[in-house]
């Protein structure tokens, strides 16, 4: 159960952060195929290395949470009202 709740955060967490960082009008259709096919590439890189060095697992989740605090952080600065103090 632990696992099940551990990786469902986690695979959560990894959506979060692909759909944080996409723009919201893409310049073009080419531009979504290639950012899709990154992502994908970069989550297959992290199952392959994973499933040969099980504690790089970790690296990535560490990524993956930097990833989404740093997004999080942008996001606070950009709709911060005027006016309002950093």
């Amino acid at each position: 159960m632990v696992g099940l709740v551990v990786g469902g955060l986690f695979a959560w967490l990894g959506q979060a952060v692909k759909h944080g960082r996409r723009p919201v009008q893409p310049p073009s259709g080419l531009a979504v195929a290639l950012m899709s096919l990154s992502e994908e590439l970069f989550a297959l890189a992290g199952v392959v290395v994973t499933a040969l060095f099980a504690p790089l697992g970790y690296l990535f989740a560490i990524i993956t949470t930097w990833l989404y605090t740093r997004l999080g952080i942008r996001r606070r600065r950009r709709y911060r009202p005027d006016g309002a103090k950093t």
